[in-house]
């Protein structure tokens, strides 16, 4: 019953995008552009500019910087701010249903997105369930200071930053969400470790772990792929299972017994 319940809501997840991809045609401006233009002290259209000038410097400097440590994609990630642009164009219209059935059913609790970047699942959440706590982790780098900027007035969000030796997570989350983020680190094995330890009993684990190495994807993370999907699977209970076999596979939903 569960599983059907999340198909559903997944399937209104996609509903809810392309709806409003159809009503931003109509828009003059693209919503997304406003806050980041706030943020900068920036007009729409030079959001819009910057935004596709920045892509290629963005891809050269990727290209260019090694990624092999966790240090080395720290310092990547903080020389520069592209990234604010392209999360809030790429999660323009994303909803997040399914993530939010668990806050459903209970009124209080601890919510983490880990690997957060601009918080784009925490500010679709907040303001429907306003007695959660939220935590976001990330990178101490551009998208995380915009992050803490776009939540600064929320006094029940709170943000720790991930450092190159230590793993961020102090307290227990009924609902830990990590998107996009294990085929980006050089130690998906030890994050994952980290977040199930972290995770409350009867707990949710919201994960994505594709396998694209290369790009913006690293060797060292498809290579733990296997492992972490099988740590995953013998640990906790599986709602939806990444196939290790299907490489294009990301969506994964587990709880902790």
């Amino acid at each position: 019953m569960l599983k059907l319940i999340i198909y559903l809501l997944r399937l209104l997840n996609l509903t809810y995008y392309y709806f409003s991809l159809i009503l931003e045609k109509f828009g003059k401006s693209p919503q997304w552009t406003q806050e980041v233009g706030r943020y900068f002290k920036l007009s729409p259209q030079k959001v819009i500019n910057l935004y596709h000038q920045k892509r290629p410097k963005t891809a050269q400097l990727w290209n260019k910087k090694k990624r092999n440590t966790e240090a080395q994609i720290q310092s990547f990630y903080s020389e520069t701010d592209y990234f604010i642009y392209r999360q809030k164009y790429f999660h323009r219209h994303q909803a997040y249903f399914d993530m939010a059935l668990p806050l459903l059913l209970k009124r209080k609790g601890k919510f983490c997105e880990y690997g957060s970047g601009i918080g784009p699942v925490t500010h679709w959440l907040i303001r429907k369930f306003p007695h959660w706590h939220y935590h976001l982790t990330d990178l101490n780098c551009p998208v995380f200071k915009f992050a803490q900027w776009r939540f600064k007035s929320y006094p029940n969000i709170s943000f720790r930053a991930v450092t190159p030796k230590k793993l961020p997570l102090k307290d227990k989350f009924d609902v830990i969400v990590c998107q996009e983020v294990l085929e980006h680190v050089s130690n998906p094995l030890a994050v994952v470790k980290h977040q199930i330890t972290h995770l409350k009993s009867g707990g949710w684990l919201y994960l994505d772990f594709i396998y694209g190495p290369g790009e913006e994807n690293l060797e060292a993370s498809a290579n733990q792929r296997r492992k972490v999907l099988s740590l995953l699977k013998t640990n906790l209970e599986p709602i939806f299972t990444i196939n290790p076999d299907n490489f294009s596979q990301g969506y994964g939903l587990y709880r902790k017994p």
